[in-house]
């Protein structure tokens, strides 16, 4: 069982919620019933952040299910001990990843599943709050990889996310659309790029 020193411990970051979708060095806090301090746990990196939002890898679970042990250690890393809250600060600190700007302000648009128009090389946002005016940048890997990209399976941060998409970075605030629709004007006819055969009556085939 892990131990502190409670004499010097800071505030605690959120409390484990099963269903999170926590990333590489997503921290949160277990606070047993009873105690007045709290043990801290980052999730660790691919192939194992998927497992992060399980119950079955969370510290709580004291089930041996894992050769023998207990198997949050293969999804978290044990970090200290805290009491309190931590007191919140004006935005998410990201000490890990590089500022994405691509020369433009604010965050690509956010991550939707199974989107068949993904294409090589295209970024898209991972929301870490409401709004989403913070979050994690992705970007598809390559055209071997693209179809990965438009698969749920697959989706950014999960357990097989990094075989399709690449984390590199993280932004703030949002991009406002640079190019209007294009509308097709009632009177202009649709053309097809592919020639339909006809019978000798005329009929199409």
């Amino acid at each position: 069982t892990p131990t502190f020193d409670p004499a010097n411990v800071g505030g605690c970051p959120d409390e484990f919620e099963e269903g999170t979708d926590y990333e590489e060095g997503d921290k949160m806090s277990i606070i047993a019933d009873g105690e007045d301090y709290g043990k801290i746990y980052k999730c660790k990196g691919w192939p194992y952040t998927g497992d992060c939002k399980s119950e079955a890898f969370s510290p709580l679970n004291s089930d041996k299910a894992c050769g023998g042990e207990v198997c949050w250690p293969e999804a978290w890393t044990y970090e200290g001990g805290c009491t309190g809250t931590i007191t919140p600060t004006g935005a998410p600190v990201f000490r890990s990843l590089p500022k994405w700007d691509k020369d433009k302000e604010g965050c690509p648009p956010e991550y939707v599943p199974n989107n068949s128009a993904y294409k090589p090389e295209d970024y898209v946002s991972i929301p870490k709050n409401d709004d989403n005016t913070y979050g994690v940048v992705w970007q598809c890997k390559n055209a071997m990889t693209a179809p990965w990209c438009q698969n749920e399976g697959y989706a950014p941060g999960t357990v097989n996310g990094g075989e399709a998409w690449e984390k590199v970075g993280h932004c703030d605030g949002t991009i406002s659309p640079t190019v209007a629709p294009t509308v097709i004007p009632d009177d202009k006819p649709c053309q097809f790029k592919y020639k339909l055969d006809t019978t000798s009556d005329g009929e199409y085939i």
